[in-house]
């Protein structure tokens, strides 16, 4: 079956299925409900995925479908949400989107707690577009982060379509020159937009 076949199959799927499709997104399914529904988003090629704002008055009921990660995959997933039905009260995004949050998470299996909020990154910017983010590691306190954090926190500002199409690295350093300019962990999506 070619891909466009699969997605209309899915789509159709979803459409008739919307009352599974909720119980899934409310963790009210059970077991069997998370099985078909899974089985419909693998034959797709989805393995990561979201469902968010079901059961909140005045939200509207989002699909994410996410690459994790992987440029080929948003080619796909963009595709698959060129192709969804206008369903009321649904939204379908290609990926994840900036996170709305207070920059303060727990980290790890022993949930280190982080307090991204004061964080500051020099970004790099290149010829083609791309560019490399480093977390300048004397604005993180206390807390000794490495490259693994650094990233959760820079693709949960940007989202993870700008992630995925603009960043080439993201890495941590101690020693920055003073001279390098920095950009407020709250900045960095508005300054990746301007460029």
């Amino acid at each position: 079956m070619s891909t466009d076949a699969k997605i209309q199959h899915f789509w159709s799927w979803f459409s008739n299925h919307l009352e599974l499709v909720f119980r899934v997104g409310t963790k009210c399914s059970s077991e069997k409900d998370f099985v078909v529904f899974e089985k419909q988003l693998n034959e797709l090629g989805i393995s990561c995925w979201e469902l968010i704002g079901l059961n909140i008055v005045g939200e509207t009921n989002t699909f994410i479908f996410s690459p994790a990660g992987d440029p080929a995959a948003l080619q796909l997933t963009k595709k698959i949400v060129r192709q969804a039905p206008d369903i009321s009260g649904w939204a379908f995004l290609p990926a994840k989107p900036p996170k709305k949050w207070e920059r303060r998470f727990t980290w790890g299996k022993a949930r280190i707690p982080i307090d991204a909020s004061s964080w500051k990154f020099c970004v790099f910017e290149y010829e083609d577009g791309k560019v490399d983010i480093v977390l300048d590691g004397n604005s993180t306190g206390h807390i000794k982060t490495n490259s693994l954090v650094a990233h959760f926190v820079v693709e949960a500002e940007l989202g993870e379509l700008l992630y995925i199409e603009r960043v080439n690295q993201v890495d941590v350093e101690n020693d920055l020159s003073a001279e390098l300019s920095r950009v407020d962990v709250d900045a960095l999506a508005g300054l990746m937009k301007q460029h």
